[in-house]
């Protein structure tokens, strides 16, 4: 069973709370401008671009365990998240189609309403984030460096390279054990793919 305490239960409810203040914030945003610009929200269009949205993140979490074993990699990790938030926002026209439809029109400004609900949101999860956001800053100026030497390597005559390796806070990303592999049947596939790429026979990894 998971483990559902400590810092795992903090952040599943910093990422609730933001979750639902985003939808909260752009539901009130979709309800001013429907009302402004005479348009109608179709409720079930909504819907199904949600689905779709979450179905295709979905997808994106099943393919990365289906070719490398994990949730890979960092590009895939934004836009995943991307298309959860396009979602959100998507569930959030679908509510506000039903208080539109209703004729439910405050004279509250709902726009900086929403707005603010939305920066509020956005504070939170840059709080929630905040040591690794600190520690990914601080550690930018190296970890190019690092990506400047291992390319440096890669690009000499040597067959064999060094490759220097290094986990992300923020977008994580794939660590392989440190050690030699050499080219052959049953070499990592990363490894081997790094080493077709630079035309190495070895390579060697390093982990901080």
């Amino acid at each position: 069973m998971a483990d559902v305490s400590g810092p795992f239960a903090l952040g599943l409810l910093y990422g609730l709370v933001m979750k639902a203040l985003y939808i909260y914030g752009a539901t009130l945003i979709f309800i001013n401008t429907s009302d402004n610009f005479k348009f109608e929200i179709n409720q079930k269009f909504s819907i199904f671009l949600a689905a779709a949205f979450l179905f295709s993140a979905y997808l994106i979490v099943l393919a990365g365990y289906y070719q490398y074993g994990l949730s890979c990699c960092e590009r895939h990790s934004t836009f995943k998240d991307c298309l959860i938030f396009l979602a959100l926002i998507c569930i959030s026209a679908s509510i506000a189609s039903i208080f539109t439809s209703k004729k439910i029109i405050s004279k509250t400004p709902l726009v900086q309403l929403g707005s603010a609900f939305i920066f509020i949101s956005i504070l939170i999860g840059v709080f929630g984030s905040y040591q690794n956001i600190s520690k990914a800053y601080n550690g930018f100026a190296s970890k190019k460096e690092m990506i400047h030497a291992n390319w440096e390597r890669g690009l000499t005559s040597d067959k064999a390279m060094i490759f220097e390796q290094r986990d992300d806070p923020i977008v994580g990303g794939i660590l392989r054990p440190p050690g030699t592999y050499v080219m052959g049947n049953d070499v990592d596939w990363g490894a081997a793919a790094i080493m077709r790429f630079f035309s190495k026979e070895s390579i060697t990894f390093t982990s901080d």
